[in-house]
């Protein structure tokens, strides 16, 4: 219902209270057509100072504008990740494993073949890392970012479904496929939408293949 919560003293179609604006709303959403229409001076219709809406019998409700931006920090560099190379062909079952079974390994990274890494693992063409996090409500949040150590290429996956490929050649990826090119170490930062995360547990699977 509407009511009269302003100044007649007041001008214009927009109104700011401090660290508030107002905007229109129609059934819960805010109508940008109304919000956003072009000023005639002429007739006097539409847009700043001649809106045929403007506070006359609209709902206007206040926007909060100083809001913090809320940061997530799923896990560290330095975290627990489930590993196998079975240099065999592992088909995609393994993308969405919630409990892996014995022949994946539990350890805390880094990884690598006789480097400076945490853990040494054994050598392989192809080796798979799995990671199972909990997230509440990802749709809080417009995206997840990824910060990704490799030698020499990747595919990583959210829940089963490829989200970023890294010096990886196109088409179908296997167990033998190699990477694009030799690197050594490469840092490498992405985003994704949070549309990709569920509600509650949600695996990240990482292959990781050597180009030779």
């Amino acid at each position: 219902p509407y009511s009269q919560v302003f100044s007649q003293n007041i001008k214009g179609s927009t109104a700011i209270f401090g660290n508030t604006s107002m905007q229109i709303v129609d059934n819960s959403v805010a109508n940008l057509v109304k919000m956003n229409e072009t000023g005639d001076p002429n007739n006097t219709v539409g847009g700043i100072g001649f809106s045929q809406y403007g506070n006359d019998n609209e709902a206007m409700r206040p926007v909060i504008t100083d809001m913090q931006l809320s940061v997530l920090n799923v896990f560290s560099m330095s975290s627990t990740w489930n590993y196998n190379n079975p240099n065999s062909d592992q088909g995609v079952a393994w993308r969405t494993l919630l409990n892996p079974n014995t022949n994946w390994v539990s350890a805390t990274g880094s990884f690598g073949y006789g480097s400076s890494q945490t853990v040494t693992i054994p050598n392989a063409f192809t080796n798979y890392f799995l990671k199972t996090v909990n997230i509440t409500t990802p749709n809080l949040y417009s995206s997840f970012n990824f910060n990704l150590n490799y030698n020499d290429g990747a595919v990583v996956y959210v829940n089963g479904v490829e989200v970023q490929r890294i010096n990886m050649p196109t088409g179908v990826i296997n167990y033998n496929t190699p990477a694009s090119s030799s690197v050594t170490f490469y840092n490498q930062l992405f985003s994704i939408p949070s549309s990709y995360f569920s509600n509650g547990n949600n695996v990240i699977a990482v292959e990781v293949h050597q180009f030779a």
